[in-house]
């Protein structure tokens, strides 16, 4: 097969939007929950838009040999879509993708290259990018780059977006996700606020990541987090109002906890979002709140066992207006 088939033939998109009401006893949570997506994940959007504007340049076809720098979730996708057109895929993960991630990609018949720290790269996501442009000047293989390729963005803006806005009614106030390529919420953000300008786009990042800038440190590969901004970020982040940084450890408590008290689960990165989604709606109870859960938290259950990662499950978190490219001001 030379194309890929429709994305709600590959059964991708129409994900449901959750109350999480017993999480959030404050007011309206909406969990936009992604692990329904084939492949377990939001990135399934995200591999299904890179790789079909690659096959239809005729950049990637049977045979190609795919290469990604991946927390698990993209490159399970792109591994599973990418046998549609008889593409390989080879992913470089690091030491702190899980376990369970891991042998999802091996299951998937992905290969599996680990990227390790030395004193050029002192974290994980910019050592992994690192290898992967040093397979592709190697060994020619194809990087599709989440990191910098319009089209894993405009997945979520004629997507992601709009589902939310339907879901919703049109009755949303503001809306919350984890932030490491930027593709997520940079599409959300702009599909929203051309609909209605007034909505608040509040990006989350682990505490340790820089993108909107902080002291670098250690932090879970979980699917956000990078050391500065990527150049999806810095083109059209300007759909960002507000940035929020979340322990880890309190994000991971923040799962189990999610898992006890509500009927269905989300990833570390949901966690986080569900987390600053809730305090503002503390802040702001009249408000409509929509949380992203990019996935569940299955592939999580070793690192949710780390007992570096045990945490409270609420505390006050700041949420500040993004620095240099700061849209509206959340109202007080």
């Amino acid at each position: 097969m030379n194309h890929l088939r429709a994305l709600a033939d590959c059964g991708i998109g129409r994900t449901p939007c959750l109350a999480a009401s017993r999480f959030c006893p404050e007011g309206r949570l909406l969990i936009k929950l992604e692990s329904g997506n084939r492949s377990g994940s939001i990135k399934a959007r995200t591999a299904w838009y890179l790789l079909d504007e690659s096959v239809r340049a005729g950049r990637v076809k049977q045979g190609s040999t795919l290469v990604e720098s991946t927390s698990g979730n993209l490159g399970l996708a792109l591994a599973d879509l990418g046998r549609q057109v008889g593409a390989s895929t080879v992913c470089v993960v690091d030491p702190t993708v899980s376990e369970a991630k891991i042998s999802k990609l091996v299951a998937a018949g992905a290969e599996v290259l680990f990227a390790r720290l030395d004193e050029k790269f002192r974290d994980y996501p910019t050592a992994r990018i690192a290898e992967v442009e040093r397979l592709v000047k190697e060994r020619g293989w194809i990087w599709l780059n989440q990191y910098a390729t319009p089209a894993g963005m405009k997945a979520h803006e004629e997507t992601t977006g709009p589902e939310i806005w339907t879901d919703t009614a049109g009755r949303i106030d503001c809306v919350v996700a984890a932030v490491g390529t930027g593709g997520t919420i940079c599409g959300i953000g702009r599909y929203l606020k051309q609909v209605a300008p007034a909505i608040q786009v509040v990006a989350v990042e682990p505490v340790g990541s820089t993108i909107f800038g902080g002291h670098p440190g250690p932090f879970i590969s979980a699917g956000s987090g990078l050391a500065g901004p990527s150049s999806l970020v810095k083109r059209f982040g300007n759909v960002i109002d507000f940035v929020a940084k979340v322990p880890d450890a309190m994000a991971a408590s923040i799962c189990n906890s999610f898992a006890q008290t509500e009927a269905f689960t989300v990833g570390i990165t949901g966690a986080a979002a569900a987390a600053v989604a809730r305090q503002i709606i503390i802040q702001h109870p009249d408000w409509s709140v929509v949380a992203l859960a990019a996935d569940g938290c299955e592939n999580y259950a070793d690192a949710l066992k780390a007992t570096d990662l045990v945490g409270p499950s609420y505390g006050e978190i700041a949420i500040l207006p993004v620095p240099l490219i700061a849209g509206s001001m959340l109202s007080t």
